[in-house]
């Protein structure tokens, strides 16, 4: 009758090694190794430039449609359900998560300040600020706004 193959734990490797001398630090809490926080920033940054250089995309998207098919073609609607349709486990293709896309890429049309500067902030905070500056997604906005609100009052310089 052939051997079957047998695993280190069946051979006895495993019962060589002890805990202690496995990790000696198990069950003290001495935080995450040197480099991780910064490491697991720059990820969640990137991850964050990302979507919100794929939500202006889309913006984009959705100014030249709605310019080719006509105000009414129902581009948002339809764009929606082929986006929710596509990628069903997305949560933010909303028909009104896609007018705030579109209300970002008219706020902000050029994509080098886009890259550098808006993509540095969560979407919800760029939804906010469409939401609390009036007249942002005008082409004839002016450059330098004051927000008050419930946050502290700001003067933000835009392009």
């Amino acid at each position: 009758m052939p051997s079957q193959a047998r695993g280190p734990a069946q051979r006895g490797h495993l019962r060589r090694i002890r805990p202690t001398q496995h990790r000696p630090n198990l069950g003290q809490n001495e935080g995450p190794g040197p480099g991780t926080r910064e490491r697991l920033l720059r990820a969640v940054l990137s991850a964050n430039r990302e979507l919100v250089l794929l939500y202006w995309g889309i913006g984009l998207d959705i100014i030249v449609r709605q310019a080719q098919q006509g105000w009414g073609a129902g581009v948002i609607d339809r764009l929606s359900r082929d986006l929710r349709h596509e990628f069903p486990d997305m949560k933010r293709f909303s028909p009104s998560n896609l007018r705030y896309m579109k209300a970002f890429a008219e706020a902000w049309p050029d994509e080098p300040f886009v890259q550098q500067a808006a993509a540095k902030l969560p979407w919800f905070h760029l939804c906010t600020v469409l939401d609390r500056v009036p007249g942002l997604s005008s082409a004839s906005a002016p450059s330098t706004y004051h927000v008050s609100g419930p946050l502290p009052d700001r003067t933000c310089e835009l392009p």
